[in-house]
Formats: structure tokens, sequence, C-alpha cells
């Protein structure tokens, strides 16, 4: 089969510090990554010459959500999709989970840095 009709996945998913990072892989090769952080949900990946994007949205503006054995990024303000990607459940509940936990810190001042506070983020 022809890489032309090979789809890019979402392969692994790991926290380092205040991140969770996905990783895309294209035939077993890393190609790219989606970072959900505090602030942001950052996108990036180049898996040929018909497969490739980058974005970036503030945390409290996406959701995600799981259908056909895909992870879903959309826009909450108008449903507009930003990103499917296939991945297994596991990976989409961790990254789910990681999500809402931040977006959760975002709108609550307990949880906001002592830096954020000061500066009145």
């Amino acid at each position: 089969m022809f890489s032309i009709f090979s789809k890019p996945i979402i392969a692994s998913c790991e926290e380092i510090q205040d991140s969770c990072i996905l990783n895309i892989q294209l035939k077993s090769n890393k190609c790219g990554f989606i970072n959900i952080s505090r602030e942001r949900v950052t996108f990036q990946f180049s898996c040929g010459w018909r497969k490739f994007g980058k974005g970036t949205s503030k945390i409290e503006t996406v959701s995600f959500k799981y259908m056909n054995n895909k992870l879903i990024i959309f826009k909450i303000s108008n449903n507009q999709e930003i990103l499917a990607l296939e991945c297994n459940k596991s990976i989409y509940d961790k990254a789910f989970d990681f999500l809402k936990v931040k977006q959760k810190e975002r709108k609550d001042p307990e949880f906001r840095s002592k830096s954020g506070q000061f500066f009145g983020r």
C-alpha cells in the first residue's frame, strides 16, 4: 500500500510537568504532536505532501470529543472541527481529563500561580 493512503494517528500520550503531549505518527515514524498546556492547545504535524497542519487555540475555547475511533478537537463557540485524528480510547481519556483539569485551573483563582494573581491573569 502506498503512503498516500496512510493516515496519521495519535500513537502515544505523555504528561511532562504542566503539559500533556500527544505524539502523532505515520507508519511508525513520529511526524508531529498535540501539546495541551495550561494556556493553549497547540498542534503541528507534517506527514507527507498532503497531510500537514499547525495551529494553536486558547485552552478555554476548545474541547475534545471521541467519535469513530478519532480524537476530534473543536471550537466550543461554533462546534467547528479543528482537527480529527485516529487514536485509541485510553489516549483520548487521558487527554480529555488533562484538558478539563487545565480549563478548571484557568477559571478557578485558587489554582492560579502567584505571578498570575500578581499580574491579574
